[in-house]
């Protein structure tokens, strides 16, 4: 399976080593996008690169899984290239990976890999992202297609918002899927699947109905000619 982009509305990591930037877009594209996501300890370091510390083979063990089951629990690691970063884990460590079928058959990681250690700030976050989104495409498989999915941050819609902020995650979030007219840019329907709270859901669907430009969006706007195109809104609920 190839990896495919599937939110369009990215929220970025970047990491900017030399002439290197890495974009690794949202949650939802990233489990959907990578063949295995799973969150794994480091056994031990099998092989480290020639005249470097950097790990080259590892041995790790799954702790938990959120999408394919991995058939081996070795993993692969290529040399940084034009500086841009490549994981260098460690003996005991713990990883939330991302992996993407290689034709070799072997679970490797090149480099601007999203895969993220607990040692990073966005670590438990980022679990508990993806065990939402796991969650909501089990339970809401029929009713959502989570190829189009758009997610933003709770605190866009607040009046103090500024992007030099830093804003947690609550562990909550706000589901909202929008009904477009076929062949137009207009609202046929916007139904709230999971209410964040009344006055941020007013915002919300204030700003979709309102604001938001579906055209701006090249992929999703070639999307309209559906006559049964929606687009699925997650607000990850934050706090300051």
């Amino acid at each position: 399976m190839k990896l495919k982009l599937i939110s369009l509305f990215t929220v970025l990591f970047s990491f900017a080593t030399y002439a290197c930037s890495c974009s690794y877009g949202t949650v939802s594209s990233r489990l959907n996008g990578f063949d295995y996501v799973f969150k794994a300890k480091i056994v031990q370091v099998l092989e480290y690169h020639e005249n470097t510390s950097r790990a080259k083979k590892v041995k790790v063990t799954v702790i938990e899984n959120f999408n394919n089951h991995i058939n081996t629990n070795v993993i692969w690691f290529s040399k940084s290239l034009n500086g841009c970063p490549v994981p260098n884990p460690k003996k005991n460590s713990e990883w939330l990976f991302y992996i993407t079928d290689a034709q070799d058959g072997k679970l490797s990681i090149s480099a601007c890999n999203p895969s993220v250690s607990f040692k990073k700030e966005r670590y438990n976050e980022e679990l508990d992202k993806i065990r939402i989104v796991k969650g909501l495409m089990q339970t809401h498989k029929e009713i959502l297609n989570f190829n189009n999915v758009l997610e933003i941050n709770s605190a866009f819609f607040t009046s103090d918002y500024t992007r030099s902020k830093r804003y947690a995650f609550d562990n909550d979030y706000g589901l909202y899927v929008l009904n477009y007219q076929e062949n137009t840019v207009i609202l046929k329907a916007v139904k709230t699947v999971k209410s964040l709270e009344a006055t941020l859901d007013e915002k919300v669907l204030s700003y979709y109905n309102n604001q938001f430009k579906i055209q701006n969006y090249g992929r999703l706007k070639s999307k309209l000619k559906s006559a049964d195109f929606k687009l699925t809104i997650v607000v990850w609920k934050t706090k300051a």
